[in-house]
């Protein structure tokens, strides 16, 4: 009679577990290339950035990413073994076509933290890590908010096809274009 009760609490365990983790948040990281394998690069990255995706230098790339907000940011792990592979990779750089461009130099000997729930072990080897956002693919997300007046309003629209008598205004969130 114990065994049947212990039995029937692991299931119950089990299918509370189950049940719990289909209503939470999920997160996870897709690897987005692999070491000699060609990344497409997508329309809204700037030109000249599939020269350094395609690098012969790059080893990885990720996608971390988090329930259903889309994250934009893809990071691509580069091992330089030569001066030459720098300056290669120092001109491809400089070759991008963009408004926007920032480097960031670390203290750290690898890189760690690829976002909210990536992190990279310990003795990685990574010299480099090229990071790239495309904001085309964040404002398609807002696009389909279908929110006429140019202000995404966030709660309303997840919530669209929930009956909300009255808009609670505390925690009303506007996020503008």
């Amino acid at each position: 009679m114990l065994y049947y009760r212990l039995q029937v609490r692991f299931l119950g365990i089990v299918l509370l577990g189950t049940f719990a983790s289909l209503a939470w948040a999920a997160g996870g990281t897709d690897v987005v290339a692999t070491s000699g394998a060609h990344v497409l690069v997508p329309p809204g990255w700037p030109p000249g950035t599939g020269e350094i995706v395609n690098d012969p230098c790059r080893t990885k790339g990720w996608n971390p990413w988090f329930s259903e907000w889309p994250n934009d940011v893809h990071h691509y792990a580069l091992v330089i073994d030569s001066t030459d592979d720098l300056n290669r990779l120092i001109a491809k750089l400089a070759g991008i076509k963009s408004d926007l461009q920032q480097i960031r130099l670390s203290c750290q000997t690898e890189p760690r933290s690829l976002g909210f729930v990536t992190s990279m072990p310990e003795g990685n080897g990574i010299s480099v890590l090229f990071t790239i956002g495309d904001k085309n693919q964040i404002d398609d997300w807002f696009k389909q908010l279908e929110d006429s007046d140019d202000n995404h309003d966030l709660v309303t629209t997840l919530v669209k096809g929930v009956v909300v008598p009255t808009p609670d205004r505390r925690t009303e969130k506007q996020f503008a274009k």
